[in-house]
């Protein structure tokens, strides 16, 4: 228990000088036994050499107070046989058995050698009588039966300053005895917590279980069930889940946040709550805007969901056209923010866009890899501070409300997660797929079997269904790492190969050729690339995506079919013939005689007259 301090028992006899000892030789000996007197732990001098250490809380706890006899104790012995001797003092420790009280010179790990029997000394320190006095017993010689309870007197102190610092700092537990299954100590030291929430559900909680045991206590509260009049304190929100570009979004609150005029319509609104939330490893705020009728300040006009998309296509430096996603919900020209990870952004301005493409791009200062983030160059803000010049920015994201469960649903309960299967309708008539999609999938590969090694043909095995088309262009994304079911392949892309589509066994399996020989040690993830127009006369198209991009329906048997109306042909690319000649001449009437030019019946031809008279 206490720290290895010398004892005043040891040293007395160098503390008294050669000329006493030689005419006193008892002398020594008698002083050597009085500090032994005071020494034993618990004694005295013990007290005042190590107050230090017996205040600290990790010395109060965990204390040995009894062991129990092993063999059966005579009245002439003086080594007592017990179960274990661990946490009494290694000598002049104090035991009681029954009624008497017993001290020992030493101690083996199951014994207690050389006691002197029916000894004086503390055993209690609150009388029956008065609580404000110890009991003193001089106790006689008697025999104890096998399986004794030997109570460690020495420690009766320990627990009165332990009985002590509990009421100090856990008033209320210190006459209590805590759940034996409770670590004591570090409940003590985190006690505070349980009196910084007392009244809550939670410290009633924490209440049952220090003393029972029991983590499931139930609160219940008669107010709950009980009828009363509302008191009127509520509020109507719009909530918007926002990004943070600038400032603190949580120092909004009892601010305006502004909308102006532009691509979106103007708008504001009152904050009147902020709150912080994760997604993953990405931070979102969600901010409550007043729309209250009855209060003075509320929303006007309609805050809008800033359009976001990610790129499809890697794009180096410098290039005009960026494939994406799709370009829905973005305005015919604008600035696009490109987002690098790593809080890298930077700015990209275009000139029109496609379906799925932006096009005149420009700023493009730094390599854009495929499925990287792009949003549109737009934020709300608001002013905050005391001088209101601190202006925070925020970008409105979209957000999945209003779930509707359908009725057959089962096992599912408030708080567990799901997975979204799809954005929208998935259709599986004959019409809404027999397409020639041109969207840039993965899909994990199971496994790859060499079919032909004089041209290191592969056959690719999936988990899913594929869409490809003989002739798609592919790339094998290989990775050590794997994560399987639908979950994003890690960053730490060891290499990626090109391949063509060359042939089909089944929906789940299909032919590649043209890539060389493949490590089939690996995992792949296999990516369709993206189609652009093939043409011999016509190469300002072919930045310019092909096929269909996606089908959608009103749930009315409606289809609205996504495309550039630019077809690909496996291996033959497109040959435009321009049919339009040029001629002069004059005439008269209403029939125009050309000759031989090689129009049929039918052909439409443009006329534009330099004349008003011809």
């Amino acid at each position: 228990m206490s720290e290895s301090r010398v004892k005043t028992s040891l040293i007395v006899e160098n503390q008294v000088p050669s000329y006493v000892r030689e005419e006193f030789p008892l002398l020594v000996e008698f002083l050597s036994q009085y500090y032994k007197s005071l020494d034993f732990q618990s004694g005295p001098s013990d007290i005042l050499q190590n107050i230090d250490q017996y205040v600290k809380l990790d010395n109060l706890l965990n204390l040995t107070d009894s062991t129990t006899l092993s063999t059966d104790l005579e009245i002439l012995e003086s080594t007592i046989n017990v179960q274990s001797t661990t946490g009494f003092p290694e000598s002049y420790g104090l035991l009681l058995i029954d009624n008497e009280v017993i001290t020992y010179e030493s101690k083996t790990s199951t014994s207690f050698v050389n006691c002197k029997r029916g000894f004086v000394g503390t055993t209690s320190y609150q009388s029956t009588i008065s609580v404000d006095q110890l009991v003193f017993s001089d106790t006689n010689v008697d025999e104890h039966l096998n399986g004794s309870t030997v109570t460690n007197l020495s420690v009766l102190f320990l627990k009165e300053f332990l009985l002590k610092v509990k009421k100090q700092i856990s008033p209320g537990f210190d006459g209590r005895d805590l759940y034996s299954g409770l670590k004591e100590s570090l409940f003590l030291k985190q006690v505070k917590d349980f009196y910084s929430s007392k009244g809550t559900d939670n410290s009633f909680k924490i209440l049952f279980y220090a003393l029972y045991g029991d983590m499931e206590a139930s609160i219940i509260k008669p107010s709950d069930y009980l009828i009363q009049p509302s008191d009127a304190r509520y509020y109507i929100t719009k909530d918007l889940v926002v990004e943070k570009i600038e400032g603190d979004p949580s120092d909004l609150v009892g601010s305006t946040l502004y909308q102006d005029e532009g691509f979106f319509e103007s708008a504001k609104g009152t904050v009147s709550k902020v709150e912080r939330i994760l997604r993953g490893e990405k931070e979102y705020f969600i901010i409550s805007i007043d729309y209250d009728p009855d209060k003075d300040v509320q929303e006007y006009g309609t805050f809008s969901i800033h359009p976001k998309t990610r790129v499809v296509t890697t794009a180096g430096i410098g290039v005009t056209t960026l494939d994406v996603d799709s370009t829905v919900g973005f305005p015919q020209s604008g600035t696009l923010v490109v987002n690098q990870g790593t809080e890298t952004e930077f700015s990209v301005n275009y000139q029109e866009k496609t379906l799925n493409q932006f096009l005149g791009c420009s700023n493009i200062t730094s390599a854009i890899a495929d499925r990287k983030e792009i949003v549109l160059d737009s934020y709300v803000y608001g002013r905050v501070g005391i001088t209101t010049t601190n202006i925070v920015k925020v970008r409105i994201t979209g957000v999945l409300s209003d779930l509707k469960i359908l009725d057959h649903t089962y096992y599912y309960e408030k708080g567990e997660k799901i997975e979204i299967e799809s954005l929208g309708s998935n259709l599986s008539t004959v019409k809404a797929n027999n397409w020639f999609f041109n969207v840039s999938v993965r899909y994990d590969v199971k496994s790859l079997q060499l079919v032909d090694v004089s041209n290191y043909t592969y056959r690719v095995n999936l988990y899913d269904e594929h869409d490809f088309v003989i002739g798609d262009s592919i790339t094998l994304i290989s990775s050590n790492d794997r994560e399987f079911y639908g979950e994003i392949i890690p960053e730490n892309i060891d290499s990626t190969v090109t391949s063509n589509v060359s042939g089909f066994d089944s929906k789940l399996a299909f032919n590649i050729t043209g890539q060389g020989q493949l490590n089939t040690n690996v995992f792949y993830t296999v990516r369709k690339n993206i189609s652009k127009v093939s043409t011999t006369n016509y190469p300002s198209l072919t930045k310019y995506t092909t096929n269909v991009q996606n089908v959608y329906t009103d749930l009315e048997d409606t289809l609205y079919v996504a495309a550039n109306s630019l077809p690909t042909y496996y291996n033959n690319p497109l040959v435009i013939n321009d049919r339009s000649i040029t001629f002069s001449g004059s005439f008269s009437g209403t029939q125009l005689i050309i000759g031989t030019h090689g129009f049929i019946t039918g052909d439409a031809i443009v006329y534009n007259p330099t004349d008003e008279n011809n």
